[in-house]
């Protein structure tokens, strides 16, 4: 063996590794446009609209976003109030957007999710992979210049004071640095594990469980099992896009609900033959979280806005 190469062999690889965290750091934008921290006021409930892979323009997309529609208006005629729409990534498909001003913005988000009843709730987007695949600094920046748009960050927190506290996620870029402003799963265990706050929804676009044909079998990984140590027993639902399908899952030892949303207008994907989840769907359709102080309901909705899942979660 020849020792004097291993200096060599060393030096490489610590060159592969900086290019490697060169690219990463490069490639998630750094801006902020506003607070990482948000906090509201306390409602005795909450009710949001959960959905994602959505912004293509297509029929399928328009008829969620009706669907959703009605039942906004519904709640609102039954004196029910809706407190906002967790967008779950792939926001601007096929290859995101490229300025604040791109046509986008009007025919696949402002236009279809108007009306006087979703017209009037704020969106809390996170970033998918073909967001990412535009400018992404965009979809932050857009923030300052559109009321309903609250993206200050590619993470960032939404608290109603004691009540609930939203964690968005950026899960392209799932990094870490000993710094929670500036990485994201530094910020995600500093929301986490910190505050006297009742309940705790994270929402990001790649999800932890999965039973898609196209993504099931990938997503029992490093991933995941890194993240359940995360989240598991803390966050009481993460929520999430990417695989189009409507999924509810619980896994063994987790206090954790695992809730797949990504039939906002995107081809749905077919479940693995044979599987046997708990709730999994390949439909479009978009998920209702309702809160209270003690139960957490997440109801699940196809295009034509038929009741297809309905579970509660207790907590006292």
């Amino acid at each position: 063996m020849n020792f004097l190469t291993v200096p060599k062999k060393f030096s490489y690889a610590l060159l592969v590794i900086f290019m490697i965290i060169f690219w990463w750091w490069h490639q998630a934008p750094r801006i902020k446009s506003g607070a990482l921290e948000t906090n509201l006021k306390e409602q005795e409930t909450l009710r949001f609209f959960a959905f994602g892979d959505f912004g293509n323009g297509s029929i399928d997309q328009l008829k969620v976003a009706a669907a959703m529609a009605k039942r906004c208006q519904e709640q609102k005629d039954n004196g029910l109030m809706m407190h906002g729409l967790l967008l779950l990534g792939d926001n601007f498909l096929p290859h995101g957007v490229n300025s604040t001003s791109d046509g986008a913005w009007s025919t696949k988000l402002l236009d279809v999710y108007g009306g006087p009843c979703l017209g009037q709730l704020p969106f809390y987007p996170v970033l998918g992979n073909h967001d990412y695949q535009g400018s992404p600094r965009v979809e932050i920046e857009k923030t300052a210049e559109l009321p309903r748009w609250h993206m200050p960050h590619r993470f960032y927190s939404v608290t109603f004071g004691r009540m609930l506290r939203l964690i968005a996620f950026d899960s392209t870029f799932p990094d870490v640095c000993g710094v929670d402003t500036l990485c994201s799963i530094d910020f995600l265990k500093d929301q986490l594990y910190n505050g006297d706050i009742k309940w705790r929804i994270v929402f990001a676009h790649h999800p932890i469980v999965t039973f898609s044909e196209k993504y099931g079998r990938k997503y029992f990984n490093f991933y995941r099992y890194f993240m359940t140590r995360i989240l598991c027993d803390y966050a009481d639902a993460y929520l999430a896009g990417h695989s189009h399908m409507l999924e509810y899952h619980r896994i063994s030892e987790c206090m954790t609900s695992f809730a797949v949303s990504g039939g906002g207008g995107s081809s749905p994907y077919q479940p693995i033959p044979g599987a046997s989840p708990e709730f999994a769907v390949p439909s479009y359709g978009f998920l209702e979280i309702e809160l209270f102080t003690s139960q957490l309901i997440f109801r699940y909705f196809s295009e034509d806005n038929k009741l297809l899942f309905q579970k509660q979660v207790e907590k006292l």
